[in-house]
């Protein structure tokens, strides 16, 4: 062997060293590294509100709207209505109508998608009550928004771009020790555990239905159950107390994508 044939010690480091951190899969270059971001769920609704929302789903699995339609407020305001379906010169209940397609009608296969969406809504597990979306008044609303430090965000966009908007890009993990995995099937491999905390939508993922692929904090990328994790502009339900009559719903805001 001539000299100039010899292998190169520093050549033969650094290809170990590239092949180490491939195999240990340690975060290389082009990926996107950012700092937990905790979220602070809401709280459990009030034993009353409680009662009351199980008198609603009782309704609605039983296809009952007039008991649905007369728990409206007479004051109901659309709040954060992207679609702009209800204006104020409707009734209360023609806006609520308007807003979740339950109608005083009997029930039909639209009214029975409606019915399905509304369940949801009323099984929201945690409440805030807010002044947000133009309320006058504080309103308990569900499922809550989870809370957490916008500066946390604001950093990550040096990762993923100025134009990275928090509403619509990130999802929050809520639960505690939620697994993500390798690929989107719960036979795959765990790569992390997640306990409330917000984390990134990987944009070029193309999971099917009920999963999806994110961008987790150390860089790796994962996928969820879609069922893990809740948009940080969920549609709501709110609701107020009216005296010698008890709790109605009092506000309806629309959700984002």
């Amino acid at each position: 062997m001539t000299p100039s044939s010899r292998p190169r010690p520093y050549l033969r480091a650094a290809v170990i060293a590239v092949a180490i951190a491939a195999m240990s899969g340690h975060a290389t270059a082009d990926e996107k590294i950012y700092k937990r971001i905790p979220v602070t769920p809401g709280t459990p609704a009030p034993s009353t509100l409680s009662q009351f929302l199980a008198k609603l789903q009782r309704a609605a699995e039983t296809g009952d709207a007039s008991v649905i339609l007369g728990s409206v407020s007479k004051d109901l305001r659309c709040l954060r209505d992207f679609g702009g379906v209800c204006n104020e010169r409707m009734t209360a209940r023609d806006k609520f109508s308007a807003m979740t397609g339950v109608i005083a009608k009997p029930a039909g296969s639209g009214q029975n998608d409606a019915l399905v969406a509304l369940r949801q809504l009323l099984n929201a597990q945690r409440f805030e009550s807010t002044t947000a979306h133009g309320a006058t008044s504080p309103i308990l609303c569900g499922p809550a928004v989870p809370k957490f430090d916008q500066n946390l965000v604001a950093s990550t966009k040096k990762v993923f771009g100025p134009d990275d908007d928090v509403w619509f890009n990130w999802l929050a993990v809520e639960g505690q020790e939620v697994a993500a995995y390798s690929k989107p099937s719960p036979s795959s491999s765990i790569v992390a555990k997640l306990s409330q905390e917000l984390v990134h939508v990987d944009a070029t993922g193309s999971d099917p239905d009920g999963w999806i692929a994110v961008d987790l904090p150390s860089g790796a990328k994962g996928h969820l159950r879609a069922a893990d994790v809740s948009t940080l502009l969920p549609e709501q339900l709110c609701f107020t107390t009216v005296p010698s009559v008890g709790w109605q719903i009092s506000a309806f805001v629309g959700g984002g994508d």
